[in-house]
């Protein structure tokens, strides 16, 4: 909630942290549900910066990448650095110099390194190494090193701590300049690929309906005007000769009309039939041209699906938005994009496809506790209540339904929260 209201969260470390320790735990309980929603929420968590990769993760978690891979293999995290080097803890350099005592002036250097207890050891690799060269002054041979020596030493002890601490930070600003860019330019070129997509998918779909429409109507237009020339010239010819035989006999002109009457009758009737023709050849040109925009949509949902179940969580997104905002699009087509979205933790976009489903009808209950899950993902917990209530006398109470039902019951409403 607080990333929600400022767009930071400073505990953002220890929040993935404490999700690694929640999925395994749930693991070894045999609780791989509960586990696969702690890992889900790791990734959500780092959308909003990239965390995984510094988190100070011990052997104890050396695990993890494997159950990761195991019950979310949809989730991509990248290599954590402490656990690339064995999950050893992380401990502050220190540097102790060693100084012999000379007779002579001479160059003395000494490398050293500290352990956890402060007793001198073996230098050995860490983060951020500390290495010191100290040049030993000339000293008279008849000066007695003895009561300078503990001053010396807590100096360059000191020196050495100023130098180790002044490169630490160095490099962890440099880092972090160099993380925020490499996201900036991410985020950038995610936004602009998004956009693109969207508008050439509504661009496509809009050319493809409205050329169908136009030459349907066209074609609709040409046979009724062709039609309604031929019979009005055949209407004329046949009664002109009617009327033309009607003067020559009376006796025949009874007969001429006969003829007539059914010439004309035939003649509506075939200007009846030309017509039903051309409106029936329109209704099928239209249908088809529907049907393959309907098979266009399904392409792009079955994509989606593939890019999500590849781990391409940003295209799939991308292909279910440019289906849920596509103009003419099918109230089942859309509500199978909003899904889509629900399933890939793009929780804002699902929202928005599920309000452009309008009300919901019988036998929907499914879309709406997607919703109501979608709701309380992005904080809008007094209408993912709401939603909640409408659709849980109707679905099934699996494990996911009555985990969700409990967190977003538990949550007060935005107005008492205020």
């Amino acid at each position: 909630q607080r990333y929600i209201d400022t767009g930071k969260l400073s505990t953002l470390p220890q929040v993935e942290q404490s999700l690694v320790y929640v999925a395994l735990a749930y693991a070894k309980l045999g609780k791989e549900p509960e586990a696969r929603d702690a890992i889900m929420r790791l990734a959500n968590a780092e959308r909003i910066a990239p965390t995984f990769a510094a988190l100070p993760l011990d052997a104890e978690t050396a695990e993890f990448p494997t159950l990761v891979a195991r019950i979310a293999p949809g989730v991509t995290l990248p290599q954590n650095e402490q656990l690339a080097r064995g999950g050893a803890a992380m401990t502050q350099p220190a540097a102790v110099a060693q100084v012999q005592p000379a007779t002579a002036p001479q160059a003395a250097v000494a490398t050293t390194s500290t352990g956890t207890s402060g007793t001198a050891v073996a230098p050995t690799p860490t983060p951020t190494p500390a290495v010191v060269t100290a040049q030993a002054q000339p000293a008279p041979a008849t000066t007695p090193a003895a009561p300078t020596a503990a001053a010396d030493r807590a100096a360059m002890l000191r020196q050495m701590d100023e130098q180790v601490a002044e490169a630490r930070a160095q490099i962890e600003r440099e880092a972090a300049a160099k993380i925020a860019e490499a996201k900036r330019q991410a985020d950038a070129r995610v936004a602009a690929e998004k956009v693109a997509a969207d508008k050439a998918a509504q661009d496509e779909i809009a050319a493809g309906r409205a050329a169908a429409e136009k030459a349907a109507s066209e074609r609709i237009a040409a046979d009724r005007a062709a039609i309604e020339r031929d019979t009005e010239a055949k209407i004329a010819a046949d009664r002109a000769a009617a009327e033309k035989a009607a003067q020559a006999k009376s006796a025949s002109d009874r007969a001429a009309a006969d003829k007539a009457a059914q010439e004309k009758a035939a003649a509506d009737q075939k200007i009846a039939d030309a017509r039903a023709a051309a409106e029936k050849e329109s209704r099928q040109r239209i249908a088809a041209a529907e049907s393959e925009q309907q098979r266009t949509w399904l392409t792009n949902l079955r994509r989606g699906e593939s890019l999500a179940q590849s781990g391409n969580l940003d295209e799939a997104n991308a292909v279910y938005v440019a289906v849920a905002n596509a103009p003419n699009a099918p109230r089942e087509i859309v509500a199978a994009a909003a899904t889509g979205l629900y399933r890939t933790s793009d929780f804002r976009d699902a929202v928005s496809a599920f309000a452009r489903l309008g009300a919901f009808a019988h036998g929907e209950e499914d879309l709406r506790y997607y919703n109501a899950v979608s709701l309380f993902e992005i904080g809008r917990f007094d209408e993912a209540k709401r939603e909640l209530a409408c659709a849980l006398p109707f679905i099934q109470p699996s494990d996911d339904v009555m985990r969700y039902r409990a967190k977003i019951e538990q949550m007060p409403s935005e107005r008492s929260a205020r």
